[in-house]
This record gives C-alpha cells, structure tokens and sequence, in this order.
C-alpha cells in the first residue's frame, strides 16, 4: 500500500498508533511526517520564523510533550498542510488503552469534514482491546472496508518472494500454520547467510530440511505467530536451560515431520538466547549430513546399477558403463574406501577395466590429501584402492581386528541388488546358508533383508527365472526358521514378513 500511494499519490502521510495514547500525539506524529523532508516540525519551525532553535526551545518541548493547547495550535498553523491529503493510520490494534475507538472515531470525523482528508484505517481489528465498541461504530466511519485474511501460503508467496529458499520453506510455513508476514520475513532473514547458490541445488535435502524445518518451529514460537501447531506458545526450559521437549513440543515436532532430538534446535536455541546465529556450527552439520546423504545415494545408486544391468535389457552396456564411471568419480570425492570399493567392483560387474577407473582413483588420491585422514585397516577393499591407500601410507595391519568382529554385509547387499548378485557377493545360496545368515544377521538388517527379498522372491514369474532356486531356497530358509524357533524375536519377525505383515521390533 506504501509502495502504491508513493508511486501514484505523492501527498500522502503516514502514522502508525503503537503506544500512542492521546489523538494530540497522534496530530504531531501526522504533521511530522507530512513535512519530514523539512526537518520535521522543529525544523519547519525554526525555518518559519527565522531565528534560533533555541529561543523556542521551551514552546518546542511543550508541543512534543502532547499538550493539548500546543498540539491544536500546531494543526491550526498546519491545516493547509494536510488539506486534501490521504492520511494513513497503521496499527490501530497497537494503541494505547487509554485511547479510544471513539477518540479515533471523532479525530477521522474531524478530518474529513474540516480539512477534507481522505483516510485509511490498517488494523487487525480482532486484537483491538475494545473490538466490541469498534463493531457498533465502524460502519458510522467506514466507507469502504478491504479484509486482508490470507492463508499460510498466500502469506509464503508474498514474505518469500524471489527468496532462493522459498521452495523447502513454504510447505514448513503452512504446516506450521504462519500467516504473519512479518514473522514469514524474519524467518527468512535468518537463512540469507547460507550460500544461496550451494544450497539451492540441494533443496530436497533432508538435512536442509530438517534445519529450516526446527529453524521455522522455534522462531514461529518465538515470534508467537504458529497457527495449526498453536500448543506450542513457546519454548520452554528445563531445570538445566535445556528445551524441554514435552508433549507439545513433541507433537509440534511430528507435525513438521522432523527429529525431535535433532541437534539444529540447541543451535537455533542460542540464536533465541543470544540474537546471533552460530553459522559456523551450522554450516559443519549441514555439510556433514549433506555427506552421509550422497554417501547414501552413492551405495543406492551403485546396488541399482548392478540390478538394473542385470534386469533391464533395454539398458545398452555402453550406457551402464558410463553410469558406473560416473559413480565411481563421485563417490572418490568423498575418500570413502568403502564406498570407492563397492562402486569399483559395479564397475567391473558391468565390464569396467582398469582404464575406466584411473580418473576415478586419482581424485580419490586428491580427496584423501585433502581430509588428511588417520591410516585405515585393510578391511575386505578392492585391490585398486588397498594399493591407492598403500602408495600413501595410509594402510595398517588389520591384525587388530578378527575376522569374527566383523560385520558381514553380503546379505544386506543381496537385498539392494537382487539373487543375481549372489555370485559377486560370494554368497551360497542354500537354505543351510540362509538359516545361518537369519540366525547371525543383526536386528536392523532383519528388518530391511527379509522383507525385501521375500518380496523379490513374490515379484518372480516363475521356476523359468533364472534367480528362481536361489529365491526359492531363501523363503524355504524362512519357512524352516519359523518352525524350528517359534516364538523367538527373529521367528516372530520373519513370520510376519511371510505374511506380509509390519516386520515386529
């Protein structure tokens, strides 16, 4: 509306009513900013009358203390000032309760009659502390009146305009129910330090997310403009001035879908406590989780490429090949053994020679000089990258860790890739060797290998498949745990995964 009035109606004045207790300091706060290019009214007045600030000094305190007498001589010296002019009036809700609706209903009155002004009223009319009064005199001063009720995302698309952030924060912004645009743009504020450029490519990140997700929570609290997850008032502390995360809290958490132990809420809590963000502390847990999550993809991408080689015919060896470079480039940026390992032997499942990973091995080389990392345990890595690591002294005797000690991934690995990949994996595809897999597989792999390759063994069409005696043998494995330990934990599982059921904890 400022932007509006600016641009199409140069005299124009405005007064917000925060705090203000009498219609006289309302006339001052007008008249002031009608002629602040003058210096204000003292300056208007030392010009006007020639002589020194100082001579007035006393008629000058008095008119700026709300006189009565002062303020109507002042509006009488200024009438031709305001005569005609659109006069603004903001924050009515925000006025003194020693000012009336009916004092402003007769100042509007006054106006418009006497010096021919035109006015607009902007208020929330539902905060004002006499509503009930306003709503029997309004339609007596109102000629027309213009409802601004805008939803949480009408609110969003205006606050974050051209905001580099504004596609992962508008849905936390209507889950949270703010319609306050104010607070909208003070929560925006907040994130301009991050790289826009850096972080715009990784907007669907979890872990940006999940900080602009506690980041909305708290300030929404703190700026008490949540809506739909309103039973969160505020933040509260424990005895120890730590958040207290209590039921409402809690649910405020699982409205927004986020962790609520997540490690983002102490840091944005110093923010509250302080008015300064610890970027710097920020930053390291956005770029370490941004980490494991292309670590993440990286393996998920590397298991799908061997399945998809596997299944999709229409996937030409040129094609997988390029793929599995790529991932294998990717993946030696991070300096992860492990990960450079499992995306080497892809490689070479899809027809990759050395050639193709000697790029690939030397940006490992770089990324390893980079992160200065302590010297790692030969532990079941491809060749390529035990000698990488030993070019650079960086291999140590993995004597101190037995073979027992460690944990075996094939079965998981299976899951991700499909029963083709039991060969590479080294992997007997027996029902004795399934039993034995079931019985020594930790609770988290139980969970995801089971389910997910029983679900491999239903999605087979038939004793034609190729993979058909390796799938069978493992739902056989299954069936024959079952019987032989009924009601254990794991019996328990694998029964419900056999009957399609949630897979018991």
């Amino acid at each position: 509306m400022r932007e509006t009035l600016l641009a199409n109606w140069r005299d124009a004045a405005f007064a917000s009513l925060f705090g203000v207790k009498s219609i006289s300091s309302l006339k001052l706060s007008i008249l002031d900013n009608m002629i602040a290019a003058q210096g204000g009214i003292r300056g208007w007045l030392a010009k006007r009358t020639k002589a020194d600030r100082d001579v007035y000094a006393t008629a000058i305190e008095r008119l700026y203390s709300g006189a009565a007498i002062a303020s109507d001589l002042a509006l009488m010296a200024f009438r031709s000032a305001i005569q005609g002019k659109i006069i603004i009036l903001d924050d009515i809700e925000r006025k003194h309760a020693d000012l009336s609706v009916d004092e402003i209903a007769g100042f509007l009155d006054e106006l418009l009659e006497l010096s021919s002004c035109r006015v607009i009223l902007v208020m929330n009319s539902e905060r004002l502390t006499d509503f009930p009064r306003w709503m029997d005199i309004r339609e007596k001063v109102i000629d027309r009146e213009l409802t601004l009720s805008p939803s949480p995302k009408e609110s969003a698309a205006i606050a974050l305009a051209r905001h580099p952030l504004a596609t992962p924060l508008t849905p936390l912004i209507e889950s949270c129910g703010i319609t306050n645009i104010r607070a909208i743009r003070k929560i925006a504020t907040e994130v301009d330090w991050l790289d826009a450029g850096k972080w715009r490519a990784r907007q669907n990140s979890k872990t940006l997310r999940a900080f602009l997700a506690a980041l909305t929570l708290m300030l929404g609290a703190h700026l008490r403009a949540l809506g739909s997850v309103g039973s969160l008032r505020s933040i509260e502390l424990d005895g120890t001035g730590s958040i207290k995360r209590d039921d409402h809290f809690k649910n405020a958490c699982a409205t927004l879908l986020i962790d609520e132990n997540s490690a983002f809420f102490d840091q944005i809590d110093v923010l509250l406590r302080s008015g300064v963000m610890p970027t710097e502390e920020i930053e390291a847990m956005l770029a370490s989780g941004m980490t494991d999550e292309t670590r993440y993809e990286l393996q998920f991408d590397s298991a799908a490429a061997r399945n998809d080689h596997i299944w999709d015919i229409d996937w030409s060896d040129e094609d997988a090949l390029k793929q599995c470079i790529r991932i294998c480039e990717a993946s030696a940026g991070l300096a992860d053994p492990s990960l450079l390992s499992h995306s080497l032997q892809t490689l070479e499942l899809v027809g990759g020679n050395s050639t193709h990973s000697t790029n690939a091995l030397s940006i490992f080389k770089k990324a390893l000089k980079q992160t200065r990392p302590i010297p790692f345990t030969a532990n079941g890595f491809h060749p390529a990258v035990l000698e990488a690591l030993g070019s650079m002294n960086l291999l140590v005797s993995g004597n101190a860790q037995s073979g027992a000690d460690e944990k075996d991934t094939r079965m998981h690995n299976l899951a991700l890739a499909g029963f083709a990949y039991a060969s590479v994996l080294k992997l007997p595809t027996t029902v004795a060797s399934y039993l034995q897999q079931l019985e020594t597989m930790d609770a988290d792999d139980m969970r995801f290998v089971v389910p997910t390759l029983l679900s491999r063994f239903e999605k087979l069409s038939g004793e034609e498949h190729p993979q058909w005696n390796a799938a069978k043998a493992f739902d056989e494995a299954c069936r024959q745990y079952v019987l032989s330990k009924p009601g254990s934990r794991r019996a328990r599982l694998i029964d419900a995964a056999l009957k399609g059921g949630a897979p018991a904890r």
